[in-house]
């Protein structure tokens, strides 16, 4: 929904809420039987705003009609008669029907969003696969040929470096196309049991060249007493690599970036935690989206086939603020 289709809804269902108000609190309380509709009648902005808007707004929807209609109760107490029963019970029918439709609002948008990024990866993981499968003999040609020209000058020769930029930008799009065709295909996991600890001291390897390079310390902070996850060691590895070197990449230098390792509902968890600017708000719900990057020289693809490799895995990749500065990746892998 945009924003200004929001803005309205919203405006249109507190209208909604004061007009019935106004008309109660102007109708004599001796009228017992029109008020007895007002009450009715706050429903349907309730509703409305479960079914719209979620659980947040129906609920703030049915505070604001429990608000508006408490003076009334005051005013008109009985003793605890049976129409001061009705009341109460009304007035919390508001809020238990604002919480059950917001909810269940809430579950089909989020079962509607997932089946659509669904069906979009899909297409999209078709397109990029004969893409990358047209890449890859022209980029081989070009790799290839430019080497065989390359031998014809001496190193210290012009055109032996303008050659080699050559290469180096070949070898980019070779990257880039097996990115491509990792996102796309389905994945075949080789599992075998692994302490996960051992994987991250293997995986910090090489990107400590990176870390010294930049001026960053890595610091390993892993619990000893993990059980074992049954993983894809090569696969795994690649995803600890990526988030390694962002945030390292993403930490200031004299910062340093923690990897820590513990035990959490069940799950064996790995925390990559860096020191950079964080997230900001309008890039949050892109992280995970094909060719979404904020690198100068990168593909976008990083994220998103690590978190396709971890779920392959039947964990979860998120993120999170860290508590002081920064942004902390979590991989969350179940034992066993």
């Amino acid at each position: 929904m945009k924003l200004a289709e929001r803005k309205s809804g919203i405006i249109f269902i507190a209208l909604l809420v004061v007009l019935i108000a106004s008309c109660q609190y102007g109708t004599r309380s001796a009228l017992h039987h029109y008020h007895v509709l007002f009450r009715e009648l706050y429903f349907i902005p309730i509703v409305l705003a479960g079914f719209f808007f979620g659980f947040r707004t129906a609920l703030a929807t049915s505070l604001s009609v429990t608000l508006l209609v408490a003076p009334l109760v005051f005013f008109n107490w009985e003793d605890f008669s049976p129409n001061d029963f009705t009341t109460l019970l009304e007035i919390l029918l508001y809020n238990l029907t604002a919480a059950a439709i917001g909810v269940l609002s809430d579950r089909e948008r989020m079962r509607q969003k997932k089946l659509h990024d669904a069906e979009r990866l899909a297409a999209i993981g078709r397109a990029m696969s004969g893409v990358a499968h047209d890449m890859k003999s022209p980029i081989v040609a070009i790799g290839g040929m430019t080497q065989l020209v390359q031998r014809e000058f001496d190193k210290d020769h012009p055109s032996f470096h303008k050659l080699e930029l050559v290469l180096q930008q070949a070898r980019r799009l070779e990257n880039l196309t097996k990115d491509l065709l990792d996102f796309a295909r389905p994945l075949e996991l080789q599992r075998a049991p692994r302490d996960l600890n051992s994987l991250i001291r293997e995986s910090f390897q090489p990107v400590e060249a990176e870390a010294l390079k930049k001026g960053v310390k890595v610091q390993l902070d892993l619990f000893e007493k993990l059980p074992l996850v049954s993983i894809d060691p090569f696969r795994l590895e690649r995803v600890f690599i990526n988030l390694m070197l962002n945030a390292v990449q993403a930490s200031p230098e004299g910062e340093t970036v923690r990897i820590r390792t513990l035990v959490e509902k069940g799950m064996v968890v790995a925390d990559i935690i860096d020191c950079g600017c964080g997230i900001k708000a309008e890039q949050r719900e892109k992280i995970f989206e094909p060719f979404f990057t904020t690198k100068r020289e990168g593909t976008g693809l990083g994220l998103p086939i690590s978190r396709k490799i971890v779920e392959a895995h039947g964990g979860r990749l998120r993120f999170m603020d860290s508590p002081k500065k920064g942004t902390t990746f979590r991989v969350e892998l179940p034992a066993g």
